[in-house]
């Protein structure tokens, strides 16, 4: 079993969202097995590492541009939790780059992280969207 298990909790009903976020979710999960597997500092950790970056900037700027298409009138504020998110994993990412042991301390932010920003901040543009996506259907 992963460290987070995708629920119906963290649906938005959006299905590109939904797919990204379990996405997101596996690369988590793979770097806390990475880590626990081979320790804080190893090639596996490292390129989990880098795909988790990778993928987390496309889902963001596919999220941010999907939010934009719909209106969502809280688009700014939302952007900037994702910088917010990005400059953190940056300053990880420097500090294992660094050779510091920084795996655990990562995996606990980003399972926080994930797990709050899809539960509260994500649901916040759920109904703008749906209604945008009603409208374009046609």
């Amino acid at each position: 079993m992963g460290l987070v298990t995708w629920t119906s909790e963290f649906a938005t009903g959006i299905d590109t969202i939904d797919f990204q976020h379990k996405k997101l979710v596996g690369f988590l999960n793979d770097l806390h097995s990475a880590v626990e597997s081979d320790g804080e500092q190893s090639l596996l950790v490292e390129i989990t590492l880098g795909e988790l970056i990778k993928y987390t900037q496309y889902h963001f700027s596919d999220e941010e541009e999907i939010m934009l298409k719909s209106g969502f009138s809280g688009l700014d504020e939302h952007k900037l939790k994702h910088d917010a998110l990005k400059k953190q994993v940056v300053e990880f990412k420097v500090k294992y780059d660094n050779g510091e042991k920084i795996g655990n301390a990562l995996i606990d932010f980003l399972k926080n992280w994930l797990i709050n920003h899809i539960q509260k901040s994500d649901f916040e543009y759920v109904q703008d969207v749906k209604n945008w996506q009603e409208h374009t259907k046609d």
